[in-house]
């Protein structure tokens, strides 16, 4: 397990669903999210991938267009405190290669959500 880092961007709430394309064959992999900034996705799985791996991945914003990109595991997180529902196994992405279409998208929805 390696650690949360320190939050560089406020998060704000994301329940979505979120594809990660695996391998040369282009394979899908459903993964649910919770929370989105401007520096990544946090993707809820106890399938982790690891810590540097870089990922294609693709998710809808609500009420704005799909956003097709690049990321790298910036952390994973498996162990959680079971007393508390909203701690949940995952993995924090950092976004790579957002285009600046999908940038301006994801500045308007978290402009919404503040």
């Amino acid at each position: 397990m390696s650690g949360e880092p320190q939050r560089q961007y406020p998060r704000h709430a994301l329940d979505t669903k979120i594809d990660v394309i695996e391998g040369s064959l282009g394979v899908k992999i459903q993964f649910e999210t919770s929370n989105v900034s401007q520096g990544g996705v946090f993707i809820e799985s106890d399938l982790l991938y690891g810590k540097e791996e870089i990922i294609w991945f693709s998710f809808t914003l609500p009420g704005a267009m799909e956003m097709r990109t690049r990321g790298r595991v910036a952390w994973t997180k498996l162990e959680v405190d079971n007393d508390n529902p909203e701690d949940r196994p995952g993995m924090g992405i950092e976004f790579l290669d957002l285009g600046d279409a999908e940038r301006a998208a994801l500045e308007g929805y978290l402009d919404v959500k503040q």
